[in-house]
C-alpha cells in the first residue's frame, strides 16, 4: 500500500558542510562494543534521521549522480535519513519513492511516497511501476540503495549474501531505470565483489566503488556508484 506523507519536519534540512565541534560520548550498538560515533550526532544536530545521511552527501560529492527535478526510487529506506538528502537534492519537480520491508515515519514534503514491501516481490515491483505510472511516469532517473543482509557475524556469508541482493538491486535498475540513469548500492566487500561489478559493468557506462568517510572504520561496506545506464 502506498503511502504519502503529511507531517512537518521540525526544520529545513540541508547538507552539514561544515565541521562540527562536537565531542562525542561512547554509544553501544547492539553487540555491546562501544564505539564513539561523531556521525550519530552530526545527524541529530542535522535534524537527519541516520547517520547514513552523510554517506549519501559524501558519495554526491564525491561522484555527481543527482540533479534537480529528478525521479528517484530509494530501496531499504528506513528510516529515511537518504530521502532526507534525496527531496532536498531533487527539490519541488522531483520525486522520491522509498521502498522498505518496514513503515518510514511520515514526511512533509509530498514528493516523497513510501512503500512497505519487500523488493525482491513481483507484487512490490508492481506496486512500482502503478506508482510512475500514476505519476505519468514509465522509468525513474535514479535508484538509491542502502540495502543490507541480516548479518550473521560470519564475513564470508554477509558479504555473499550482499552480494546477491545487489544483483537484486540490478536487475530492479533493468526494469524501472530509464537510459542515461545512475544507481548507487551498498555492499559488503569480499570475494563476490567483482561479480557485482561485472554485472554493473555491463550495464552502465561508469562504475566506481567507493567508501564514504562517514562509514565506520572497522566496516567492510562500500558503496558501488554507477553512472550512464544503458538500457
Amino acid at each position: 500500500m502506498l503511502k504519502k506523507s503529511p507531517t512537518p519536519l521540525k526544520k529545513k534540512l540541508a547538507p552539514v558542510k561544515k565541521k562540527l565541534k562536537i565531542k562525542a560520548p561512547r554509544i553501544a550498538n547492539r553487540g555491546g562494543y562501544q564505539v564513539q560515533d561523531t556521525w550519530f550526532h552530526k545527524a541529530k544536530a542535522a535534524w537527519y534521521r541516520a547517520r547514513s545521511a552523510f554517506k549519501l552527501i559524501q558519495l554526491e560529492e564525491a561522484i555527481h549522480i543527482i540533479n534537480p527535478g529528478m525521479s528517484v526510487i530509494d530501496l531499504g529506506c528506513a528510516p529515511g535519513s537518504w530521502m532526507q538528502v534525496l527531496v532536498h537534492a531533487v527539490g519541488e519537480n522531483g520525486l522520491v519513492l522509498g521502498i522498505d520491508l518496514q513503515e518510514v515515519k511520515k514526511f512533509a514534503q509530498k514528493n516523497i511516497t513510501t512503500l512497505v514491501g519487500d523488493m525482491t516481490h513481483l507484487e512490490t515491483h508492481s506496486a512500482i511501476k502503478k506508482y510512475f505510472s500514476d505519476m505519468g511516469l514509465r522509468r525513474c532517473d535514479l535508484i538509491t540503495s542502502d540495502v543490507a543482509p541480516n548479518t550473521t557475524g560470519r564475513n564470508d556469508d554477509d558479504q555473499y549474501n550482499s552480494s546477491m541482493l545487489c544483483l537484486e538491486v540490478i536487475k530492479i535498475a533493468d526494469k524501472f531505470l530509464a537510459p542515461g540513469g545512475n544507481l548507487v548500492m551498498k555492499i559488503f566487500v569480499g570475494r563476490d565483489l567483482n561479480r557485482v561489478l561485472d554485472q554493473a559493468k555491463n550495464k552502465f557506462k561508469i562504475v566506481k566503488c567507493i567508501k564514504p568517510e562517514a562509514c565506520r572504520d572497522r566496516s567492510f561496506e562500500e558503496y558501488v556508484v554507477c553512472k550512464g545506464y544503458r538500457g
